[in-house]
């Protein structure tokens, strides 16, 4: 039952990563169009669209923070396996879950300081000091969602893998957060589908 509720949430979860990773590839292509123009009117013209370069910027933040749940539904994060290959799968499969955990406490912890600047910003209706004068308030809670959402999926991940370590099915264990290897990576593309978690 529990596992059920976790794949649930973790399955909802993971569409949503899907659809932030897609919007946050979508605002990059528009920053590329942005700052190509930018470059061609003070080039050709010598006018400027003026807070390109501030637009980008706000831009990579929110995309980078929209991407970490998709990384983490791909098992995308890059990790050091020597010793780790050495082990035996049920062991394996706790490391996982301290890998999961540790990364879950950083997230948190970022997590946590990104809604307190965001409060602080929103108290004190912040401005960026530009020609812009963007309320950031909307550039942070942007940004404030990337890793909400991560931490939903990190959670429901860490509730179905404490279930399957505990059951002792540690073949789904090691295959829901085992580093992705090449094999995997094979079998997605002859598959003709993009890597999604398991």
């Amino acid at each position: 039952m529990m596992k059920n509720i976790f794949l649930t949430f973790e399955k909802w979860t993971e569409r949503l990563a899907e659809h932030a990773a897609l919007a946050g590839g979508l605002l990059m292509l528009v920053c590329c169009f942005m700052v190509s123009a930018e470059i061609l009117l003070r080039k050709l013209f010598n006018h400027s669209i003026g807070g390109a370069d501030e637009l980008t910027g706000y831009a990579l933040g929110i995309a980078t923070s929209w991407s970490f749940a998709y990384a983490l539904a791909c098992r995308a994060n890059i990790r050091i396996d020597s010793l780790y290959m050495m082990l035996p799968l049920r062991f394996r499969g706790m490391v996982d879950l301290l890998a999961l955990l540790a990364m879950g406490a950083v997230l948190v912890f970022a997590t946590i300081f990104a809604i307190k600047v965001m409060n602080t910003t929103a108290s004190f209706g912040s401005r960026a000091n530009t020609p812009l004068q963007t309320p950031l308030i909307i550039p942070q809670a942007l940004w404030v969602v990337g890793y909400v959402l991560s931490c939903l999926l990190l959670l429901s991940r860490i509730g179905r893998a404490a279930t399957l370590l505990i059951t002792g099915q540690t073949t789904q264990l090691h295959s829901l957060l085992a580093a992705r290897t090449v094999e995997d990576e094979i079998r997605d593309e002859t598959a003709g589908r993009p890597a999604a978690g398991q």
